[in-house]
């Protein structure tokens, strides 16, 4: 048996010919290389195709591809999409607290945590760009689509939901509370999708 490396995910993929599709990140078989007798290190074949990709992608300016180095080697992505992984569930929890329970104390907590993660949005997309653009080639196949879109929706939610209660801070008491939470409760489900699909790749399962 053959073992086929996809040159975009780095999936591996035993078998004597590669897969039509990636089953990872849904490129074509031509992506993939054989890595049969390449051993436990990776293929110069692999590592001459990746950095023919990444040169292409980089641009002229040299102050904007150091900066775009220090980004992806300190790993700053997999760092800063902790904030919205991580927090916004706290806040959906707190909104929900706040409604149940009446106490507008754990919607002002919400609300600032809110705009702490929005703060930190830029950094996630721009570093998630970095990402999607030199480890992953910039493919818009397979996973990726539907990863980026639902950071976009998460995003939107977000700032929809932020300024909707700085400009309406008795939000959940009024008559269309439930619809401020129904929101909340998407930008959950988005932020979820994104990270899940984040850890896919990361992780290859």
């Amino acid at each position: 048996m053959k073992k086929w490396q996809c040159t975009v995910c780095k999936y591996i993929h035993v078998g004597d010919t590669p897969p039509d599709v990636c089953p990872m990140c849904g490129v074509s078989s031509e992506e993939f290389i054989d890595i049969t007798d390449s051993g436990p290190a990776l293929d110069k074949e692999l590592e001459k195709k990746l950095t023919i990709a990444k040169e292409s992608i980089n641009g002229e300016c040299p102050i904007c591809n150091f900066t775009a180095n220090i980004l992806l080697k300190k790993h700053i992505h997999p760092i800063s999409v902790h904030f919205p992984n991580g927090i916004i569930p706290v806040i959906v929890i707190l909104y929900f607290l706040s409604f149940i329970l009446g106490n507008d104390l754990f919607a002002k907590v919400a609300f600032i945590d809110s705009i702490a993660v929005l703060l930190m949005m830029p950094l996630v997309f721009i570093s998630g760009v970095l990402e999607w653009q030199k480890r992953y080639l910039g493919k818009f196949k397979g996973l990726f689509p539907v990863k980026i879109i639902s950071s976009i929706f998460t995003l939107l939610f977000l700032a929809t939901c932020v300024t909707w209660y700085w400009l309406q801070p008795n939000v959940l008491q009024a008559r269309y509370g439930w619809l401020f939470l129904l929101f909340n409760v998407f930008m959950l489900g988005s932020v979820g999708i994104s990270g899940h699909i984040g850890g896919k790749l990361v992780f290859k399962d």
